[in-house]
């Protein structure tokens, strides 16, 4: 498989432009340590055969420690897990987002992340 990487930078805060609410879409903080965050991880891993998908315990526990400052959020649509976002924040204050995706199962053609 042929490996695309992306950059997108953007470098005032007037470039970040709001999409139109989706109903029943939440994007909230989540705990590093709970089981959603491997669980979640892995189900959308498995849709693009990342490694994620196939982690055991032992090495979600490496990857956590390799990136301490690592944040988590959550996305949700109608109460269901549905996605992930994961931060690593830079000390000269920037955020590089390292996860971006939905699951493939989220049908929905008006969520884009």
């Amino acid at each position: 498989m042929k490996e695309i990487v992306t950059y997108v930078e953007m470098t005032a805060p007037g470039q970040l432009v709001p999409a139109a609410p989706v109903p029943g879409l939440t994007l909230g903080p989540v705990d590093r340590g709970s089981p959603l965050v491997p669980s979640v991880l892995a189900r959308i891993g498995a849709d693009y055969d990342w490694k994620s998908a196939k982690r055991t315990e032992e090495e979600w526990a490496a990857w956590f420690a390799k990136h301490p400052d690592r944040s988590c959020w959550l996305l949700s649509f109608e109460g269901e897990p549905a996605g992930m976002v994961t931060c690593d924040p830079s000390p000269d204050g920037s955020v590089e987002i390292v996860t971006d995706r939905k699951s493939t199962r989220l049908n929905s053609s008006h969520i884009t992340i």
